[in-house]
């Protein structure tokens, strides 16, 4: 798995320019997506920088489950804090 997104990730096609007059907000969110330098600076970091399995580890030390949901296996992350008085959080992001 690995191989392959290090495979995908060297030869991604970025666009080549920026979108002239393409609604950029000055509050920071784009109106056509991210922009080319910050999208070869993601792209770069994760080829030569992040430590994919560093990050897979600490994942998976957590407590992992899976349930059936609508006929689909759902994957999640029960962990507790440990703080008595912690908000839940639940994320989720669609794959």
């Amino acid at each position: 798995v690995l191989r392959d997104l290090h495979h995908r990730l060297s030869t991604a096609r970025i666009v080549p320019n920026e979108i002239e007059n393409a609604g950029h907000d000055p509050n920071g969110s784009w109106a056509y997506g991210t922009d080319k330098r910050t999208l070869q600076a993601f792209v770069n970091h994760w080829l030569e920088h992040y430590n994919w399995r560093e990050h897979e580890a600490r994942l998976n030390s957590f407590d992992n489950f899976t349930v059936p949901v609508h006929g689909l296996r759902m994957h999640f992350i029960h962990q507790r804090s440990m703080d008595p008085d912690a908000i839940p959080l639940l994320l989720v992001h669609g794959w």
